[in-house]
């Protein structure tokens, strides 16, 4: 019995079980560190990038400062700027200004989707192969002249 149980033990000292249980087991921190106690490279000691390296965030940075740009003697940010513009866009006939203040206002208008009706998995093709192949295998039989089973799905 003692051969038995050390042939059941593995190079690591672990008892032979299933591989993702032997995985298991050799993750498993001693030291209860966890997380990156066993891989210390992984861990970023700078943290989270600062605010700011995003085109998002460079983007809304600009927008709040003050463009080159007045209308009737008061100074606008690009915010203002750009939001005057496309007012004036679109009060001028362009329509993709139109659409552009209809989605920013509005939102997308709903788009309904119509979920009854019947869906065709294509199970009336499979039920006639069938019955074709049932009947091509009891061709020579003369008892069941006819008589291939109803297999098609009732309407």
């Amino acid at each position: 019995m003692a051969e038995n149980d050390e042939k059941n033990i593995n190079e690591h000292g672990l008892q032979n079980k299933s591989e993702t249980s032997q995985r298991r087991e050799m993750n498993r921190n001693p030291e209860g560190k966890g997380g990156f106690g066993d891989n210390p490279g992984n861990i970023n000691k700078e943290g989270r990038p600062p605010r700011g390296w995003s085109w998002k965030d460079v983007l809304e940075e600009i927008a709040e400062e003050m463009a080159p740009v007045e209308i009737d003697g008061k100074s606008l940010t690009f915010r203002q700027a750009v939001g005057n513009r496309l007012w004036l866009e679109a009060v001028n006939g362009n329509i993709a200004a139109i659409k552009e203040l209809f989605t920013r206002m509005d939102g997308l208008p709903r788009i309904e989707i119509d979920h009854s009706g019947r869906v065709d998995t294509g199970s009336n093709k499979v039920a006639q192969l069938l019955q074709i192949i049932y009947a091509e295998l009891h061709e020579d039989d003369s008892d069941n002249q006819g008589d291939s089973p109803d297999i098609l799905p009732k309407q």
